[in-house]
């Protein structure tokens, strides 16, 4: 084992001798081949491990205990009901995420500013739409005349200057 990986078990489970068996034999055998951490241990066992030892069990108040017990009362009822609406709400956020609020207006903002260019240029092709189609209708006009596409009706025919000619 390496010094730091040592260090951060002695602070740990070392000491508070929660560490398995296996373990505690590796950390031992450093121990005995490590200067630096043979005194780094005794120093957290003098300094942190130590003075509790010597201390007497103290009993909370009763106020305090009562309150811890409440809590965890209502957190386990709470716990037993998996579709009340706090949980409900709880387990809802973490489905759908909201933003913060500056950035959803931002978000929105964007939005109908895109839809408004993109209406405005549909509304322009058909402008242009409308434009080439009369364009066109005064060109073929300039070229047939101006009887062009007038139908009489009486004959059947279309009324157009080609008829006209060869009827």
């Amino acid at each position: 084992m390496n010094c730091r990986r040592v260090k951060d078990m002695i602070l740990t489970d070392y000491s508070d001798r929660e560490i398995k068996p296996d373990q505690r034999e590796l950390i031992e055998k450093h121990l005995a081949q490590c200067k630096t951490c043979r005194e780094f241990a005794s120093m957290v066992i003098m300094s942190a491990i130590e003075p509790f030892r010597k201390a007497e069990p103290q009993k909370p108040l009763d106020s305090v205990w009562h309150s811890i017990k409440e809590k965890i009362e209502a957190e386990t009822r709470q716990e037993a009901r998996p579709y009340s609406i706090p949980n409900l709400k709880d387990k809802l956020k973490t489905f759908i995420y909201i933003p913060r609020p500056v950035f959803t207006v931002a978000i929105v903002m964007v939005l109908v500013i895109a839809l408004s260019v993109v209406v405005k240029l549909q509304v322009n092709k058909q402008e242009v739409a409308s434009i080439r189609s009369e364009e066109q209708i005064e060109y073929l006009v300039n070229l047939f005349g101006e009887n062009a596409y007038v139908s009489n009706g009486e004959d059947g025919g279309y009324g157009t200057a080609i008829e006209e000619y060869f009827l």
